[in-house]
C-alpha cells in the first residue's frame, strides 16, 4: 500500500512537472533585415533595436537588435522580434580624434579613443522611427536624414 502510494505521488508530481515544461507561449518570432542610411550614406558599424508597441502585445523585454555593418542589417527569425508593431532606434557612434586614459584595470599610460553618438537623437533615444512587421521575412530600409549638433536631445 506504502509503494502504491509514493508511485501515484511520483506519478502526479512527474505530469505537474511535464505539465509546466511546455513554452506556453504564443509569441510569434519573425526576421527582419534592410539597408540604413544617414544623409545617402550607409552606417557603417550600429545597432538597429525593434521593440513592440504597446498594441502589439509586448514589452520591451521583447526588444530585439541586431548590428548594422556596412549599411545592412539581419536580425534571424530565432533571434528576431515579434510579430506586430514596432518602435525602431538606430544608434552608432564615431571617433571624435580625441583620446583620454583608460580605466582600471588597463595599464597606466593606456589611452583610449573618444567617441560619439552621432546618429539624431529622433532616430534613438526619442525615436520617431516605427515598423510592422509580419510572419515571415521582412525587408525594412530606413534612410535617415540629419546631423547631430552639439547638445542636442
Amino acid at each position: 500500500m506504502r509503494q502504491s502510494l509514493l508511485a501515484i505521488t511520483v506519478s502526479l508530481m512527474a505530469g505537474m512537472v511535464c505539465a509546466g515544461c511546455g513554452s506556453g507561449s504564443s509569441v510569434e518570432l519573425t526576421s527582419v533585415h534592410g539597408k540604413v542610411t544617414l544623409n545617402g550614406e550607409p552606417i557603417e558599424t550600429g545597432q538597429i533595436t525593434f521593440t513592440p508597441s504597446g498594441d502589439s502585445g509586448g514589452t520591451s523585454s521583447g526588444a530585439a537588435s541586431g548590428e548594422i555593418t556596412a549599411g545592412e542589417y539581419l536580425i534571424p527569425e530565432d533571434q528576431g522580434p515579434m510579430v506586430g508593431k514596432h518602435s525602431v532606434s538606430i544608434r552608432a557612434s564615431r571617433k571624435t580624434g580625441k583620446q583620454v586614459p583608460a580605466a582600471m584595470p588597463a595599464p597606466p599610460g593606456t589611452m583610449i579613443d573618444v567617441t560619439e553618438e552621432y546618429i539624431p537623437y529622433r532616430y534613438n533615444f526619442q525615436t520617431e522611427l516605427t515598423a510592422e512587421l509580419v510572419a515571415g521575412e521582412n525587408t525594412k530600409d530606413f534612410a535617415l536624414e540629419g546631423e547631430v549638433k552639439p547638445g542636442q536631445k
